[in-house]
């Protein structure tokens, strides 16, 4: 399973409920395939350019997408904050960390597709 997206719940490589926060091309494909019936997508981020879908997956699936922007992102924010707090474990899609001043470095793996999450570290 690709790392370009950040897995809330799931089971085994099958997924109930997605944040995607990414910009990639073909990220919403990879999650629809690895979707339980009824879960649900969280759409933050928006790929580059037109993203074919394949419609009729999605419907058999029963899957929900919702696109979250301005104010309800911060809503969304406070449910992650929650999730963390009662032991959520994201330690596997972080792929990278850095020191700040390496921020080109951080800026080239995410470009590059490869990475999942890269933290800067500005201590």
């Amino acid at each position: 399973m690709s790392k370009r997206f950040q897995i809330n719940r799931g089971i085994g490589k099958r997924l109930f409920h997605v944040v995607c926060c990414v910009q990639v091309t073909g990220c919403l494909d990879q999650m629809v395939e690895h979707m339980v019936m009824g879960g649900r997508i969280a759409m933050l981020g928006i790929p580059p350019g037109k993203s074919p879908v394949d419609w009729s997956r999605i419907v058999f699936k029963a899957i929900t997408i919702k696109g979250v922007y301005g104010r309800e992102i911060f809503e969304t924010w406070y449910k992650m904050i929650a999730m963390l707090e009662n032991g959520l474990d994201i330690r596997r899609v972080i792929t990278h960390r850095m020191a700040v001043d390496q921020f080109e470095d951080g800026f080239e793996a995410m470009r590059s597709g490869l990475s999942g999450k890269v933290v800067l570290d500005w201590g």
